[in-house]
Formats: C-alpha cells, structure tokens, sequence
C-alpha cells in the first residue's frame, strides 16, 4: 500500500482488529498465517496496516476466529462508526457521490 494514502487509517483499524481478535483467541501471527495458508510477515503486515486484506481472506478468518465479519472489520474498537468509515471511503471511490 502506497504510503500517504487516505485509506490508510481503515486498513490500520482493520489490522488492529486482526490481532485483537487473534489475541483474543490465543493464536500466534504463525498460526493464523498457517491456517489462512499466509506468512507470518505477512500477517503482521496486515496488523500494521501496511497490506490490505481482501475480502476472501477477513471471510476465511471470521470462520477460523469465530467473530463476526463487523467485528473483525473493527467497528467500534476505536468509537468510529460504519457511517464514518464510509464517509472517510467515498471521496477515494471512483464515480461514487456523497449525497
């Protein structure tokens, strides 16, 4: 992910998400990433934000973990809501207008 980007305070939240519930679960960054057939670099990298997780992947996590797709997305782990993480989004979504 390109540094600087407006994006990437989501992708941090989401990775902050990623190792809460990690965590939470008792699992290395080893283990998840052997289950989810990654690197532990690279989900550290998710952790920290600096990769983005698609979708496939926080779906096969939610099932591995056992939490929500809302939950693992982080909402509410930092007090911003879904409607301000879409605020944030829109201007970078090409064709797509606030209304």
């Amino acid at each position: 992910m390109p540094n600087g980007t407006k994006l990437e305070p989501i992708y941090k939240q989401i990775g902050r998400s990623i190792k809460f519930h990690r965590l939470l679960h008792g699992m290395t960054q080893v283990e998840l990433g052997k289950k989810l057939g990654h690197s532990r670099m690279s989900i550290a990298q998710m952790e920290c934000g600096t990769q983005r997780v698609q979708l496939h992947t926080l779906l096969h996590m939610q099932e591995l973990i056992g939490v929500s797709l809302d939950a693992l997305v982080g909402c509410g782990l930092d007090g911003d809501s879904y409607s301000n993480i879409g605020k944030r989004m829109l201007p970078h979504l090409g064709g797509v207008k606030k209304s």
